[in-house]
């Protein structure tokens, strides 16, 4: 039987557009602060006509007692993507604590992540968390066109060589052996 989800009271700190239609959003919970391991993520209510409940992956390592995601505004929101861009900073709102079902597994002799759009939310925070462990490993990120890679830049900066990109409007492919 599923543990039942504990719901706390949060408050949307800052937005931060990342593209065109990706926004960052750092939310400070409520009393103490639960760290969460690469690849999880965090439920919220989102305020609509009837509130609808959304996960989305954390972004980074939320050391600081706020969470961050990344929300893709989707043009065919039902009003999960829509609700959370209608939000501004110091609105209330209700959030579980975080919870993984991505979890990242140490002791491997190298990994491969890869990442399309949105999807990079969970690699980015498991990207940090192996550069930290020194592991060995790459990151293949691919977007439709330039404009759609959310966090490339800031994961190049921290990664560096370690990340490819692949853009399909610049026609490139992905290079699953690494040579």
């Amino acid at each position: 039987m599923a543990k039942p989800v504990e719901w706390r009271n949060a408050r949307l700190r800052a937005t931060r557009d990342l593209t065109h239609d990706v926004r960052l959003f750092e939310i400070e919970p409520e009393g103490a602060f639960a760290s969460a391991a690469p690849g999880s993520h965090i439920d919220i209510v989102v305020p609509h006509d009837k509130p609808l409940v959304r996960s989305y992956s954390l972004v980074g390592p939320c050391t600081d007692g706020r969470y961050r995601i990344a929300v893709k505004r989707l043009a065919s929101s039902r009003g999960g993507s829509a609700g959370m861009w209608r939000l501004a900073p110091g609105e209330q709102l209700t959030i579980a604590a975080p919870s993984n079902s991505f979890e990242l597994s140490y002791g491997r002799s190298e990994y491969l992540l890869l990442a399309g759009g949105i999807g990079i939310t969970p690699i980015y925070t498991m990207a940090l968390a192996l550069k930290l462990r020194r592991a060995n490993f790459r990151v293949l990120y691919g977007a439709r066109s330039r404009r759609d890679l959310a966090l490339a830049d800031d994961l190049a900066r921290h990664i560096g060589e370690r990340l490819q990109l692949f853009v399909d409007d610049e026609r490139q492919g992905i290079d699953m052996a690494g040579e």
